[in-house]
């Protein structure tokens, strides 16, 4: 906990507790490392198997590379944070790089994630985090919630809910995509599979432009909402005196006494 990671913190084998230590070099590069708490971490610090718990530290290269990656808390991520295997739970933390590249990533919150957050594998629920890159770019997306989303959040397999997160890239762009409330998005939303439910969200791109689009309210639509589908309701067109048609308005289904429906 509460140490600084500028290297890779677990890339394999089984990494424990850490406390109180400034680690340069690697710390346990193979088997089962032991406690660490507090320390500065400028070399590898578990870099075989699965990676201990981890809590507010600074992870600036990648944090579990391989293997199942511990829980992680309150923690800035500039490098990929579980480019392999599992990972574990992360919260409240800036991540830079990819969180999980692979396997399933844990669960994430208040973060700020510049890279892609899970681009493989299974990611773990997400909240309150800023997602300039893609976050779940394969597999199933987990949950998330208030993060700023400036990349693809789900580009591959099922995304997970999502709710008031700014999405500038594509949220769901295979698969199905999860729900999503009171985001903005500026980028296509579930442009492939089907696409969840969207509430009171900004969209400035296609919401979904292929397959079955979900619920969605309150929004401002500056692109095309729904590409394809079924269409409204049906006008039906009277001749009038000079041959031309008119169009008659939603409420009335009928034309004026002797004036024929053209067909």
């Amino acid at each position: 906990s509460s140490g600084d990671h500028e290297g890779p913190d677990s890339s394999g084998g089984q990494g424990g507790p850490e406390s109180s230590g400034d680690h340069e070099g690697p710390d346990s590069s193979g088997g089962q490392g032991g406690p660490e708490s507090s320390g500065d971490h400028e070399g590898p610090d578990s870099s075989g198997g699965q990676g201990g718990p981890e809590s507010s530290g600074d992870h600036e290269g990648p944090d579990s590379s391989g293997g199942q990656g511990g829980p992680e808390s309150s923690g800035d991520h500039e490098g990929p944070d579980s480019s392999g295997g599992q990972g574990g739970p992360e919260s409240s933390g800036d991540h830079e790089g990819p969180d999980s590249s692979g396997g399933q990533g844990g669960p994430e919150s208040s973060g700020d994630h510049e890279g892609p957050d899970s681009s493989g594998g299974q990611g773990g629920p997400e909240s309150s985090g800023d997602h300039e890159g893609p976050d779940s770019s394969g597999g199933q997306g987990g949950p998330e919630s208030s993060g700023d989303h400036e990349g693809p959040d789900s580009s591959g397999g099922q995304g997970g809910p999502e709710s008031s997160g700014d999405h500038e890239g594509p949220d769901s762009s295979g698969g199905q995509g999860g729900p999503e409330s009171s985001g903005d998005h500026e980028g296509p939303d579930s442009s492939g599979g089907q696409g969840g439910p969207e509430s009171s969200g900004d969209h400035e791109g296609p919401d979904s432009s292929g397959g079955q689009g979900g619920p969605e309210s309150s929004g401002d639509h500056e692109g095309p909402g729904s590409s394809g589908g079924q269409g409204g309701s049906v006008h039906l067109s009277c001749a009038d005196s000079q041959g031309g048609t008119r169009h008659l308005s939603d409420q009335s289904g009928t034309c004026p006494s002797g004036v024929p429906v053209e067909t």
